[in-house]
């Protein structure tokens, strides 16, 4: 069984003592993100190219007015002086609020700043162009942050940028290959299906091995990433996608190749 990483173990205690709080969940992650950009320097430069902020203050729900209410970033880098450089939007599986990457733009007009947007699948393509709009905004995914990290060669001496690489994962919030011992999960539990023999006949084995026990982590990898490629293939907004478009898509995809093979 893999280990289990801080972020992992911490995560449900801080639900816990901050249940009260709106998106507890995005709250959680930009605070893991604040402690990785104030231990990383190199990850920092590549996250925000625009702006220096290794430096800055770090902040999580940061208020500003928006034009109908009051609106509040997951988290946001301040200057000395306490004014907003770049703002931090985080969304999971959740869509915008209506008019919210519009207050977003016109605060970081009037304030100068930047706007990063990350999402665990990419953005469609109405809201890129809002995030985009004036040079100042950047819409990235988990995926995209995680290359940066890689990118930047700074994992071995940055304990709580790797500790954020294997929450990543444990979360599914990214792509992730099948490692060697993903791979000998699918193939012994594949082997057991067929243990016992009876007259001739196959039958399904019923041995409790530590294999098997490993199988739903194995196949929530595999579910994730078949998700994100679907994402990739045809963005939506969160709130139109199910798992019944997954099997729609991949018979299309289908039969598409098969149409060019003929």
């Amino acid at each position: 069984m893999r280990e289990v990483s801080f972020f992992r173990r911490w995560k449900d205690f801080y639900l816990r003592q901050n249940k009260n709080v709106i998106d507890p969940e995005g709250r959680y992650i930009a605070t893991c993100l604040i402690e990785v950009l104030r231990e990383n320097k190199k990850f920092t430069k590549k996250f925000s190219p625009r702006k220096e902020i290794y430096n800055n203050t770090f902040s999580c729900e940061y208020s500003f007015s928006g034009k109908k209410q009051r609106r509040y970033a997951d988290a946001v880098s301040l200057d000395r002086d306490g004014n907003p450089v770049v703002f931090i939007e985080i969304k999971m599986d959740d869509d915008f609020l209506s008019g919210q990457l519009s207050d977003y733009k016109r605060e970081c007009k009037k304030t100068n700043a930047d706007l990063i947007v990350i999402t665990r699948y990419p953005v469609c393509a109405s809201d890129r162009k809002i995030i985009r709009k004036d040079g100042n905004g950047i819409d990235l995914t988990w995926s995209h942050v995680r290359e940066m990290i890689l990118d930047s060669n700074s994992i071995e001496k940055n304990p709580i940028t790797r500790f954020f690489l294997q929450f990543l994962e444990e979360e599914n919030m990214i792509y992730t290959k099948l490692d060697k011992e993903d791979q000998n999960t699918i193939n012994h539990y594949c082997k057991r299906l067929f243990l016992n023999s009876n007259n001739g006949q196959t039958t399904f084995g019923t041995g409790r091995g530590s294999t098997v026990f490993l199988i739903p982590d194995v196949q929530k990898k595999i579910l994730s990433n078949l998700e994100y490629l679907i994402h990739s293939l045809f963005p939506m907004k969160a709130s139109t996608f199910s798992y019944d478009l997954i099997s729609c898509s991949a018979l299309s995809i289908n039969r598409k190749n098969i149409c060019r093979e003929k």
